[in-house]
This record gives structure tokens, C-alpha cells and sequence, in this order.
């Protein structure tokens, strides 16, 4: 019998960088093209293989209209669960690494590991090779894709590289070391999750970000990199979010 996996969707920020778009509705939830942004990162999910369920983590503002969505969209064979953090303020966050943590507490450390993405990512491009490689590997595994415009590099994560082995990966780098950005998706094994108390106590201010968690996963243990090529809409912002419209609207 196949081990559990279980995808881990961090959606429990405030918005606050939507400005007025997401004071009421949060910003995975937003419309893009006419379907809820969270939509097009479940259909990707979906497709993976050996995955038992989705697990959305959020906050106590949010709660109830990702239980509207999950409710719409829950099926048998991909049960979608929400977990209330219990926070009501952006002062009280507890940040991705420790909602990370949150929705394991809750779940268990599943025997096979888990996807984990922030929900604010649409591929333009299938993740089943990513995901079928971590699946036959076993060990940690991270998207590496090609990207030339500085700007963009400087504020996501940037790899360094020797062949799949990854060397460093380092959030929002003033001069990046690459060319290969990391997008806020990862593949992580059971060994490195239950490392995230561990991690949270001897990095209590490195909570907010995931990507540092998986760069002390990267120091403590083995990380690949499945070179991809392919389009990530990272939506932030309000241009981030026309952006996407933009392009998912063309025929």
C-alpha cells in the first residue's frame, strides 16, 4: 500500500498588500478570470497522484467563506479539510512555518509527505513530473524554474545549484546567485516535517516566510530541484492580479 500524502495550502495571510480588494473577501478567493484564484492551483492538485486529501489552513476572519468554497468542491476521492489558526489580526499571524506547523498538529505527519504551496500560485504548467519525481525519490524536492528578469528574482526565492542537488535557497536576494527562481511549492518528506517544531524554536523570527524553512531543510538534509519550464503566476498585488486576469483571459 501506497504511504499518505496530503497537499498543504497556506491561506491564512491577511490581504493586506490587495489593499480594499481584500479587506472582505480573501485573496485566494479572489476572481480571476472568473473562477476563484485557489481554483486553478486545486486543479493542479487534483491531477497528482497518491494525494489523500487537501488540507487549507486560515485564519478566523476567513474561516467561513473557505468553508463556503471547500464545500463546493470537496469530492470522495479528494476530501478538502479547513483549519481555523485562530488568529484575527495581521499583529497575530502565526505565519506560514507556523501554520505549517498548526495543520500537522492536527494531521499528523503523513507517512509519504506532503505537497506544500501557498495559495497564492497558479502554474501555467503540469507539476505531475515535479511531483511523480518526489514521489519515486522520497526525498525533498523543490521547482526550479528559469527566470532572467531581476526584478522578479529579488523578490522570490532564488537556488543554487549543483546539477539536482540544491545547494542554498534564499528568499528575496538582493543580488541573486541564479537564474533559477523557487516558486513558494514544495515537496517535502516526513523526516524534514517533523523538523518544523524544531525549526520554529530555533528560528521563533523565521515563521513568516516558507521558503526559510525549506532552506534550513536544504542545511539539515537532501533537496532536489526539478528543473521546469513553464509560467507561475504569483498574484500579490492588485497589478499582480491583472496581470494573471490578463493572461488567463487570452483565447
Amino acid at each position: 500500500m501506497e504511504p499518505s500524502r496530503i497537499a498543504i495550502l497556506l491561506c491564512a495571510g491577511y490581504g493586506t498588500r490587495m489593499r480594499e480588494l481584500g479587506e472582505v473577501v480573501p485573496k485566494p478567493l479572489l476572481p480571476v478570470a472568473g473562477r476563484p484564484m485557489l481554483d486553478y492551483l486545486l486543479e493542479s492538485i487534483s491531477r497528482l497522484k497518491g494525494i489523500a486529501s487537501v488540507e487549507v489552513v486560515t485564519n478566523s476572519r476567513y474561516a467561513p467563506a473557505f468553508e463556503a468554497w471547500a464545500a463546493e468542491r470537496t469530492r470522495p476521492d479528494l476530501p478538502i479539510h479547513v483549519h481555523d489558526d485562530g488568529t484575527e489580526s495581521p499583529e497575530k499571524r502565526l505565519g506560514a512555518v507556523g501554520d505549517l506547523a498548526f495543520v500537522l498538529r492536527r494531521t499528523g505527519i503523513p507517512a509519504g509527505g506532503a505537497l506544500v504551496s501557498a495559495g497564492d500560485n497558479i502554474f501555467l504548467f503540469d507539476l505531475a513530473p515535479f511531483w511523480q519525481a518526489f514521489v519515486e525519490s522520497g526525498s525533498s524536492r523543490v521547482l526550479a524554474l528559469e527566470e532572467k528578469d531581476l526584478g522578479t528574482l529579488r523578490s522570490t526565492g532564488v537556488l543554487e545549484l549543483d546539477g539536482a542537488k540544491v545547494l542554498k535557497l534564499v528568499e528575496k536576494p538582493a543580488e541573486p546567485a541564479s537564474t533559477w527562481a523557487c516558486p513558494s511549492t514544495y515537496a517535502i518528506d516526513p523526516q524534514a516535517l517533523a523538523g518544523v517544531e524544531a525549526y520554529l524554536e530555533a528560528n521563533p523570527r523565521g515563521r513568516d516566510e516558507i521558503g526559510r524553512f525549506v532552506s534550513w531543510v536544504i542545511e539539515n538534509g537532501t533537496v532536489e530541484a526539478s528543473r521546469t519550464v513553464g509560467e507561475r503566476l504569483h498574484i500579490g498585488n492588485p497589478e499582480e492580479l491583472a496581470r494573471a486576469e490578463e493572461i488567463l483571459r487570452k483565447p
